[in-house]
């Protein structure tokens, strides 16, 4: 589940919480790890990330 504050962290502040938590319910993943890269239409497979800071990436 996320977190309001995750939410605000990391959503774009101009959307609602209850927007960007409906759509992660949506569109989300039941692996909280789950990341997906697309170029265009392809699909870029990427290793799947062991810990949270490796899925979000370089800071």
């Amino acid at each position: 589940m996320t977190s309001s504050a995750h939410i605000h962290k990391c959503s774009d502040p101009s959307l609602k919480p209850a927007i960007v938590g409906a759509f992660i319910a949506r569109a989300g993943s039941d692996d909280p790890l789950a990341v997906t890269v697309r170029s265009g239409n392809r699909v870029v497979l990427v290793q799947k990330p062991t810990t949270p800071d490796e899925a979000i990436g370089p800071h």
